[in-house]
Formats: C-alpha cells, sequence, structure tokens
C-alpha cells in the first residue's frame, strides 16, 4: 500500500495512543488538546514507571490494551511473547487501530479483543509480566479483577499498575461513583494497597502523578501496613486544599505471595484459596502423648512430652516467615465443664522447620499456679501463631485428664 493510501487508513482510524510509524506517518489522538495533553502526562508517567523493568526474554499479558501502545512498547524493549487482551464491548472503539498498528509496526504481538478482564484467568495460563494501565478504576468489582490478575501469575511474576487513586480521601476509604461511564471506583492508595493485598498481591512499590503534574516518588509498602507505609510516605506531595482530585495517578509494582492471608478469616474467594496455605495446602498434626502425669499438687508443673508429626501438605517454619507467620507447639487448658482457661501456659517454640512426613520431639512445662483443686483437661495442639489452632483447621488433636490435689505441695 502505498504511503498516501496508509497516511488516508490511518486517519480514518479512531485512535486513543499516539504512534509514530514508519515513514513519518503519524496518528492522532482522540480528543481536544486539553484532552490531549493530559494524556501525554500520563503516558510520561507510565513510560517512566516502566523504565527500570527487564522485559528482555518475557513473557507480557497486557489487559485493557486498546490499540495496543503498551504492548509493542515492550515488544521493542525486548520480550518474548506478548499477548494484547481487550474487550470491545467495554470502549467505544472499532478495534481496528491495533491490528493497523500491528501491521505497520511488522509485530509479532498476540491480540484478543473479547477477553474482558474478568475472565482473564479463562487463559488457564501464567505470564512473567502482566501489565494493565488504566483499567481497574473503570470496574464495578476490582477485587474480581484483581483475583483474576493473580490468578495468571506464577511465583515470579511482576504485576504493573496503573490509574486513578484521590490522595484526599483518608485512611482505607474510597468513592463508588456508580452514575457515570468513567471512573467506577476511586480509591485512596491505602485502599488500593489493601485491596491487592487481599487478592494475595503485594505492593512493592508506588509512584504518584499528582493533580497533572509529574513528581515521581517511590516506596516500598509491605504487606501488612496495609498501605500505611505509602501514604505516610507521599502526604507531603499534596497541593493544597479544594483541588481537583481526577489526575491523582498512582503506578504501582506488585508480585504475587501465597501464605495465610489475615484479610480472610475464611476461605477466600473467586479461586483465591489456591494462594492460601490454609485451604490450597492442608495444615494437619498428628501429636502422640509420650509422658504426662495424671495426679499433680496445687502450684505444680505439668511436664509433658510429645511427638508431633506433620501429616499434612504445608511445612511448618519455627522462625517467622516474610509475612511473620510460625508454628509453634501449644497447650489449651479446659475445666471439667468445657471452659477454656488458659492456651499460653505450654507454648514452645519448634526447634526446627518440620517439613511434610518429619516429626519433632517436644518437651513442655505447664504451671498449674492460681489453678483450684479439681479435674482438668489438657488439649495439645500446633498453633500457627497470629492466625489460627490447627484444630481450627480441623487438625486432630491430643487430650489428657489431669487432677489436681487438694492441699498438696509440689
Amino acid at each position: 500500500m502505498a504511503d498516501d493510501q496508509l497516511r488516508t487508513k490511518v486517519a480514518r482510524t479512531s485512535w486513543y495512543h499516539e504512534f509514530e510509524f514508519p515513514n513519518g506517518i503519524r496518528t492522532e489522538a482522540s480528543g481536544n488538546e486539553a484532552e490531549r495533553a493530559a494524556h501525554r502526562r500520563i503516558w510520561s508517567f507510565i513510560e517512566e514507571g516502566l523504565e527500570p523493568v527487564d522485559f528482555r526474554g518475557k513473557s507480557v499479558l497486557e489487559i485493557g490494551c486498546w490499540d495496543g501502545y503498551w504492548s509493542f512498547f515492550v515488544e521493542r524493549k525486548g520480550a518474548k511473547s506478548v499477548l494484547a487482551t481487550d474487550d470491545l464491548t467495554q470502549n467505544w472503539s472499532d478495534g481496528g487501530g491495533i491490528h493497523l498498528a500491528k501491521d505497520l509496526l511488522r509485530s509479532a504481538v498476540e491480540i484478543r479483543q473479547d477477553l474482558s478482564i474478568y475472565d482473564i484467568a479463562s487463559l488457564q495460563q501464567t505470564f512473567d509480566i502482566i501489565i494493565c494501565f488504566g483499567v481497574y478504576y473503570h470496574l464495578a468489582d476490582p477485587f474480581y479483577a484483581f483475583a483474576q490478575i493473580r490468578r495468571c501469575c506464577h511465583a515470579d511474576t511482576l504485576v504493573l499498575l496503573e490509574g486513578d487513586v484521590d490522595m484526599l480521601l483518608a485512611g482505607n476509604e474510597v468513592r463508588y461513583p456508580l452514575e457515570g461511564a468513567g471512573t467506577q471506583f476511586l480509591p485512596s492508595p491505602s485502599t488500593l494497597v489493601a485491596l491487592l493485598g487481599a487478592a494475595y498481591l503485594q505492593v512493592k512499590s508506588a509512584r504518584l502523578l499528582l493533580h497533572g503534574e509529574y513528581r515521581p516518588a517511590e516506596g516500598v509498602v509491605r504487606r501488612g501496613s496495609l498501605g500505611r507505609k505509602l501514604l505516610s510516605l507521599l502526604t507531603h506531595w499534596l497541593p493544597g486544599a479544594g483541588r481537583d482530585s481526577s489526575l491523582d495517578r498512582a503506578f504501582v509494582t506488585c508480585t504475587p505471595f501465597q501464605g495465610i492471608n489475615k484479610v480472610h478469616a475464611y476461605e477466600p474467594p473467586f479461586g483465591l484459596k489456591a494462594f492460601d496455605d490454609r485451604y490450597c495446602k492442608q495444615f494437619k498434626a498428628d501429636i502422640q502423648v509420650q509422658r504426662c502425669p495424671e495426679t499433680l499438687p496445687e502450684g505444680s508443673l505439668v511436664e509433658a512430652r510429645v511427638v508431633c508429626s506433620n501429616v499434612g501438605e504445608a511445612g511448618w517454619r519455627c522462625a517467622p516467615n516474610l509475612d511473620g507467620s510460625f508454628v509453634t507447639f501449644g497447650v489449651q487448658i479446659y475445666s471439667s465443664d468445657g471452659r477454656l482457661l488458659d492456651d499460653t501456659r505450654g507454648r514452645r517454640a519448634l526447634p526446627v522447620d518440620v517439613d511434610a512426613g518429619e516429626q519433632v520431639d517436644v518437651t513442655t512445662q505447664i504451671s498449674l499456679n492460681g489453678l483450684p483443686p479439681g479435674d482438668y483437661r489438657l488439649r495439645f495442639d500446633m498453633v500457627y501463631e497470629g492466625v489460627c489452632w490447627l484444630q481450627e483447621l480441623r487438625s486432630p488433636v491430643a487430650e489428657r485428664w489431669i487432677e489436681i490435689m487438694q492441699g498438696a505441695t509440689p
């Protein structure tokens, strides 16, 4: 096709991004000049966020690609394969721009324009890098979308997100302006971090574009803080009161995690249980009591020896993981009528990590100080510290009855 014909075809195509094709052929993005200027600031902001990312030899998924600008960008950066996805029912484009751009750029990017972010896990495929720019704040259910993204991650996947935030919102606040076709979900930075954490995505760093003014800032956010560190780090960027927050944007870098997610007290939804050790990897113990006296004087110590076998699938770490969780041995003391009296006196650290199929000997001493004479039930169990006792995960326990004798002294 001659250059004049190509120029005409490009001019008749609706574009969201601005491309520069061979032979000086350029696209004109939609909107007025003020809108295009605002978009250029956002695109520069995104490009700055992508600068430190090594795409060489990586498989990349783009969600919400529109005319494919960023898919072609990462291909030029050395990506091994790129899948550009979008849902044409959710934007004003006719979908022709990305195909024309692919031809003019002689690109190998794969294109799927029938795939909503809500269905992205149907690919049944994981990627080295996932990019999703300008999407989440248009969604009525961003948590479900983040869960879909998590299901496309392997252990080392890098997830890059960009979109609206509102620095004027406090704490974990969010606005849901559902009346229009634009922004559907507008979170504070803290809310965004918390929601990603609920989808088993850990925010590693964030950059902000505030009030249309490009002021990058770097910060690391640990899961336990749920964005408090990010918020405190960036509040000094806030412009004066009364401003329009519509141009506040965040570029967030995430990595997936697997373990115990304290956001979910019960089995997490949307397939996320596959990333929670309570549900995807079975915690189960077989506890055999080797020695425990049956009769003791008041105020004495119960010295018990037990063998704890890990008969589940998840390993028991004896020291805190990155998320602060670890496994200990514990004893619960119940009254004869079934009331829990104490669950701290017999707690003991494990001497070593105990992988599935292994066992460990534990000796513990349980003080009887303050307990009046009578019959008591001791329940021996393992404790996932800060999370739960394994009996709450339907792991069996061992029990022994003891009698405290009146008037006796140790």
